[in-house]
Order: C-alpha cells, then structure tokens, then sequence
C-alpha cells in the first residue's frame, strides 16, 4: 500500500529519472503489475439515510467511470505537463479507449 502513490511523486521530482524498481515480498514469488484501486468505507452513522445513500452511490459510479479513471491515469487533475500515473486502473474498460 502506498507504493504506488509515492512512486508517483518520488518519479516527478527525480531530476535524473532513475528507474523505480519494486521488490518481492517474502510472500509472493514473482512481481506482478502495479494496478490501483479505489475504495469507499460508508460509515452507517453518517450514511444512514437514503439521501446519503444514494450521495454515496453516485461517488462511487463517478470514481468507477472510465472518463474519471482516465482523467487520473493521465495525470489531468495535476498542473499541465505532469507525466501520466504510473498504476494502471484495475478496471477493463479502462483498456478499451483509444
């Protein structure tokens, strides 16, 4: 967790663009590719209407839509020519865009 998010920034400030490289976990056998996903935890105290329900559910159609994926993926939320992410989105309609 996190390496994704910092890999990012760590790259945008490297003013020799050494390489990134990621290890394997004592856990795992082999590297698998870096994908990232968004996740969403509704505490039920502050969400237990269907007002806030229904707020919840358009947050996560907007954060799951290919057009915001995008829009993350290729760094357009950040200052113009920041390099695209690093993380590939793990989610398949993502690789159906030109």
């Amino acid at each position: 967790m996190g390496f994704w998010e910092n890999s990012f920034y760590i790259r945008l400030s490297d003013t020799q663009k050494l390489p990134l490289c990621a290890t394997r976990n004592p856990y795992a056998r082999e590297l698998k590719p870096l994908v990232f996903a968004d996740n969403l935890a509704v505490n039920y105290s502050r969400c237990n209407n269907q007002d806030s329900q229904a707020n919840a559910v358009k947050f996560i159609d907007y954060m799951s839509s290919v057009d915001t994926k995008l829009w993350i993926a290729f760094s357009e939320d950040l200052d113009s020519g920041t390099p695209p992410q690093r993380a590939l989105p793990a989610i398949k309609a993502f690789y159906d865009q030109p």
